[in-house]
């Protein structure tokens, strides 16, 4: 049987998320050689954003907001020895861009929180159930 070794959690510094982040630390720490991988995702500004004068500068915003976020979740891990990286992707899907991450980083296990930050989304179908359905590894949802 082969152990995980490539870990990703997705991370959008929700409550769910802090947790999820903190189990697919524990679970790393047990084992040997692991490396998790922290992704934040900000969304990408819409076809409604292209005459937007200062979209260069939203953008900025919400990826100083991923960075943040991320900053808050190094803390978290600081002290357990994991090999981590950490990664803010941009797109209009989250549940893409966590697809297509996994897929292109060889990520064994997805880690992620049931609900996240991202509100309106859950009326079109929440991040955490593409994930789930989309995945070709195993994906851990936390609740």
């Amino acid at each position: 049987m082969t152990l995980v070794k490539k870990i990703m959690v997705a991370y959008d510094d929700s409550e769910l998320a802090e947790k999820a982040l903190r189990l697919g630390l524990e679970i790393a720490q047990g084992l040997e050689d692991a490396q998790l991988d922290v992704v934040y995702v900000t969304a990408s500004p819409s076809s409604a954003f292209i005459g937007v004068d200062d979209v260069s500068t939203m953008m900025k915003v919400m990826n100083r907001r991923g960075e943040l976020a991320l900053e808050r979740a190094a803390a978290i891990a600081k002290e357990t020895g994991v090999n981590i990286t950490y990664s803010v992707l941009a797109g209009t899907s989250a549940a893409a861009e966590l697809l297509n991450h996994a897929e292109k980083t060889g990520a064994e296990l997805i880690v992620m929180g049931s609900r996240g930050k991202r509100g309106l989304t859950e009326q079109f179908g929440s991040v955490s159930h593409a994930v789930l359905h989309g995945a070709k590894v195993p994906v851990l949802v936390v609740k």
